[in-house]
């Protein structure tokens, strides 16, 4: 998370730095914060055939929904398959409020208890469950 924040390469958009970052072997990656202050940026990475498209699947995003259609900005989830082991991955945001206007940002106790979460978990073969987080250390909710 945090495309657009802490390095040389940041900007609004993140242009400069996505097509760095497309070329990394990630299997898994979620949002930050930093990506949703401005609707600009969200545009900018959830537009058709951009970079959360790019992902295939891989953007996970389990608390965070476009605010236009109601669904996952990325995935829900998605389920990592190995040579010896399936794990079942997930991607959450802390309870962020300050987001802009084209995402939805839902409490994670919240999304644990919505029926697609739920089904993730059952209807599903898995030998781990690996939750990408980022979360703020002083986030009490």
């Amino acid at each position: 998370g945090d495309l657009n924040d802490g390095t040389g390469f940041s900007r609004t958009p993140p242009a400069v730095l996505v097509p760095l970052l497309q070329r990394m072997p990630f299997d898994a990656l979620t949002t930050g914060n930093h990506e949703l202050y401005e609707n600009e940026n969200i545009d900018y990475l959830a537009q058709p055939g951009g970079f959360i498209d790019s992902w295939n699947g891989s953007f996970i995003t389990s608390n965070t929904l476009d605010a236009a259609t109601g669904e996952h900005l990325g995935s829900s989830h998605k389920l990592l398959v190995g040579r010896t082991s399936r794990v079942l991955a997930f991607g959450f945001l802390y309870d962020m409020r300050d987001h802009a206007d084209h995402v939805i940002v839902t409490r994670v106790e919240e999304a644990v208890q919505q029926a697609w979460f739920v089904d993730a978990l059952t209807a599903t073969e898995y030998d781990a469950v690996l939750f990408l987080t980022h979360m703020d250390f002083k986030d009490s909710a």
